[in-house]
């Protein structure tokens, strides 16, 4: 898979999570923007790490993470 497909799909998850405004599950990701199940998780779990998602272990879903909060709330 080219870079450019896996940084759109990354986006388009946290387009996603976003404006949903809500936990996530993976599975919700994988049906609503049919993603691959492996790329799915991958891609989160990349996203996890770099702290833009996080997980909501109450509500079992991903949510917004700090560090895109900061980059949202960033003014130049």
């Amino acid at each position: 898979m080219r870079q450019s497909g896996i940084l759109q799909r990354a986006v388009g998850i946290l387009e996603y999570v976003a404006q949903r405004g809500a936990p996530v599950s993976v599975a919700e990701l994988i049906r609503s923007l049919e993603l691959p199940k492996p790329s799915a998780h991958r891609i989160c779990g990349t996203l996890e790490e770099m702290g833009v998602l996080i997980a909501d272990p109450v509500a079992r879903g991903l949510t917004i993470g700090p560090r895109l909060s900061r980059i949202a709330l960033t003014h130049y």
